[in-house]
């Protein structure tokens, strides 16, 4: 018996990404011999099949501090600066720091407080004596320079609230 041979021929057309290699949303890129994934943020290998953690990105900024969470990261940022990412610095005014009426004033590095007369302090805190309080002795007038008071005496008083009696001294010389 004799076997008859027949000659088939049919072009397979497979592509190496017809089988959707990627895995985790990574995209196949043909290659000559082969194909290469793309994979998403947050995801590496030859297929994208394994996970980096989250926070070993490390997307925080400023001194800020990752917490791996269900489904992703939270940053925890250092005071001054806020955002996903802790790249905003935030207002040192914000925290409304002056007392008594000061108004906060925004510096490179910090603030400070413009306090309102009748009070001093890094953050307006102490407040100062006023005439309404501190009144001056033997018919001394209480004046409010800078914020604070001032007794001005009468010609023969001195000290610090008029209380001390000034000593002329008189000398005269006879020839």
């Amino acid at each position: 018996m004799k076997t008859k041979c027949i000659k088939l021929s049919f072009l397979l057309d497979m592509s190496s990404c017809s089988s959707e290699p990627c895995f985790n949303g990574g995209s196949c890129v043909e290659q000559l011999y082969g194909y290469t994934c793309v994979c998403q943020h947050g995801f590496h290998g030859d297929n994208c099949e394994t996970e980096i953690p989250t926070c070993a990105t490390e997307p925080c900024h400023n001194g800020g501090t990752c917490v791996t969470q269900a489904g992703g990261y939270v940053c925890v940022c250092r005071g001054g600066f806020t955002g996903k990412h802790c790249h905003n610095k935030t207002s040192s005014c914000s925290i409304e720091p002056c007392f008594n009426g000061g108004s906060c004033v925004e510096q490179l590095h910090g603030y400070t407080c413009a306090c309102q007369l009748g009070f001093r302090g890094d953050n307006c805190e102490i407040e100062l004596p006023s005439c309404a309080t501190e009144l001056c002795n033997n018919g001394g007038t209480c004046v409010t320079p800078d914020g604070g008071y001032v007794c001005v005496c009468r010609g023969e008083f001195n000290g610090q609230h008029w209380k001390i009696k000034a000593f002329v001294y008189s000398t005269s010389f006879t020839r």
